[in-house]
């Protein structure tokens, strides 16, 4: 076969999860673990709620600090009005975004991760990301195949 007539591969257009409730667990198992980090309880010592809105696979989860008790409630759906930050974003960006692979501010400003909400209050909650990241990672790398 002559090189010059190949064409280039499609990009793959799924991303890595095979289903929203992957996803879906993935980010239980992160958001509801302990964590032996300094800034771990950032969001309930903010009072922050920080919604992300995933689309292939669909997920919305909302992380809400400001129930009380030293504790966040983490809950699936549609109730991510209530957050006071919002990041959206697919699931081929969601994963490296996990993974702490990501420039965040570039993605923003190219548009693969949006937020709504005040810029310097979704800043606030930069510490605590390491440590959710290093999650994810261990979560990533234990799932079952």
């Amino acid at each position: 076969m002559n090189t010059q007539d190949a064409q280039p591969a499609a990009p793959d257009s799924s991303g890595p999860y095979r289903s929203p409730a992957e996803l879906e667990g993935l980010l239980r198992q992160i958001f509801t673990a302990p964590y032996d980090h300094p800034e771990a309880d950032l969001l309930t010592r903010s009072r922050l709620a920080v919604a992300f809105v995933f689309t292939d696979p669909d997920v919305r989860v909302l992380v809400d600090g400001r129930v009380g008790g030293g504790a966040v409630q983490v809950t699936f759906g549609d109730d991510t009005q209530q957050a006071t930050v919002t990041f959206r974003m697919n699931g081929k960006t969601a994963h490296p975004f996990w993974m702490g692979k990501l420039n965040v501010v570039t993605e923003m400003a190219l548009g693969r991760i949006q937020l709504q909400g005040p810029l310097l209050t979704a800043l606030k909650i930069s510490p605590m990301m390491p440590a959710l990241q290093e999650g994810y990672r261990r979560a990533w790398a234990e799932r079952t195949l």
